[in-house]
């Protein structure tokens, strides 16, 4: 997460140098280089993801009254929320 925020740092300087420094930006992610670190962080990160949705139900118990939420309605939570946030940033980004 460290190495995206220096990236972004970078990317916002490239922006504010103009379009020319924007494309030159954008090219360098081309390169089949960044394209596997990219892809590499990407698994690293849905790797934490699922191991953090299953491990919550131990980090958090719920209690409604007397009845405790079973650890299974938790994890089922948080992917659902996932899902509807994935779809939600989708939409947005592939709208035409």
């Amino acid at each position: 997460m460290a190495a995206y925020a220096v990236v972004l740092i970078f990317l916002v300087h490239a922006v504010s140098g103009g379009p020319a420094e924007y494309q030159e930006f954008m090219e360098l992610f081309q390169k089949p280089l960044w394209i596997g670190l990219n892809v590499v962080a990407l698994a690293f990160v849905l790797l934490h993801s699922v191991t953090w949705f299953n491990l919550a139900p131990k980090a958090m118990v719920i209690r409604v009254g007397n009845w405790i939420v079973p650890p299974t309605f938790i994890v089922a939570a948080n992917y659902a929320a996932w899902i509807v946030v994935s779809a939600a940033v989708a939409w947005i980004l592939l709208e035409p």
